[in-house]
């Protein structure tokens, strides 16, 4: 991952913690301000997001829910934007081509569970507050650091898989 998750993780824990300490010390109500203003800060992402999308890279958005896909589907580039919710990607028969494919997963709280073909190339990061990481066998817990694995031979390989999560609290699962 290009740490873009994490900086932009880090600049909002930044603001929020001013914002708070602002409205402490000058003893203003920062909830009746920043709820507003959040709510104002995520319609304009979800509008706009997709815009700024790399090209040739589907973009879903759900705010609440799970998404789940099984069976036989093309896989392509991917940007998925969840609030709060679990992903769960069977990826033992759906069609992965050539090259390195991008799955990027944005949100707030969620479970993304990833079951990938044995042998395929794979590299996972995760930006979070707290991830919980299981990565074919291997647990590592982080906290407000940046989870990264690949397997060996990831550069070299024809068919790679790359998944990047940037969430507040993230369970991250691939078998």
């Amino acid at each position: 991952m290009r740490n873009q998750g994490q900086i932009w993780l880090a600049i909002l824990l930044v603001a929020i913690g001013v914002v708070f300490l602002a409205g402490n010390l000058l003893n203003i109500n920062t909830w009746a301000l920043c709820w507003p203003l959040g709510l104002i800060v995520l319609g304009v992402l979800l509008v706009a997001r997709p815009r700024f999308a790399p090209p040739g890279t589907n973009v879903e958005i759900k705010l609440l829910g799970d998404i789940k896909r099984y069976g036989f589907w093309p896989v392509t580039n991917e940007e998925i934007w969840v609030g709060i919710g679990d992903l769960d990607l069977d990826m033992t028969q759906a069609d992965i081509p050539g090259g390195e494919t991008h799955l990027r997963v944005f949100g707030l709280i969620g479970d993304v569970d990833v079951r990938v073909p044995p042998g395929m190339a794979l590299a996972v990061s995760s930006a979070a507050f707290l991830t919980s990481a299981k990565v074919l066998g291997s647990k590592q817990d982080q906290f407000l650091l940046p989870y990264q694995w690949s397997t060996p031979g990831y550069a070299a390989a024809e068919r790679k898989l790359m998944i990047e999560t940037a969430f507040f609290i993230n369970d991250l699962n691939v078998r």
